[in-house]
């Protein structure tokens, strides 16, 4: 028995098509998604990514100056983990819209000079098409000030302070 797991963005392949193209084209979606590295500019305090943004790539790097801290929603229905990259001054939480259960939030980038080398703050997410949760434990690091300064400690990952 086979069993094939359909990719929500992959295209059916039309009788009397170019079938070697619909592959091709395929075959890119699925590295995309594996390999490839995404930037979103995050502006006010929310924003909602599409499927095929969500997809876009293995990495999620979040830019920009949001007003304050942000709310990103993913799609419902996608099933998938991803890394992703804070590299803005503000706490972003990553939800499905309703979910259930607490949504990680991935605390700013480090401003301080010791932590330069760190392009931002980053984790892996894993969405069952119903809730966002923490693939594993996140580690975040940060000083002593940025830390008091959370809004909320997430008891489901670590945070090491210099």
């Amino acid at each position: 028995m086979t069993v094939e797991r359909k990719i929500a963005t992959a295209t059916d392949v039309a009788a009397g098509s170019n079938v070697v193209t619909a592959i091709n084209d395929r075959i890119n979606r699925v590295e995309t998604a594996v390999l490839g590295y995404a930037t979103y500019t995050l502006t006010g305090t929310t924003d909602t990514l599409t499927s095929e943004e969500f997809w876009d790539g293995g990495v999620i790097v979040l830019v920009g100056s949001p007003s304050g801290d942000h709310t990103l929603t993913v799609p419902a229905s996608q099933q998938r983990i991803v890394r992703v990259v804070n590299t803005t001054s503000v706490e972003v939480t990553i939800q499905i819209s309703g979910q259930s259960v607490a949504a990680p939030t991935i605390p700013p980038k480090s401003a301080s000079g010791t932590l330069t080398g760190i392009q931002g703050q980053e984790a892996d997410i894993r969405s069952d098409g119903t809730n966002v949760r923490w693939a594993g434990i996140p580690i975040f690091a940060m000083t002593d000030a940025e830390y008091a300064a959370l809004s909320a400690v997430d008891a489901r990952a670590q945070y090491i302070t210099i």
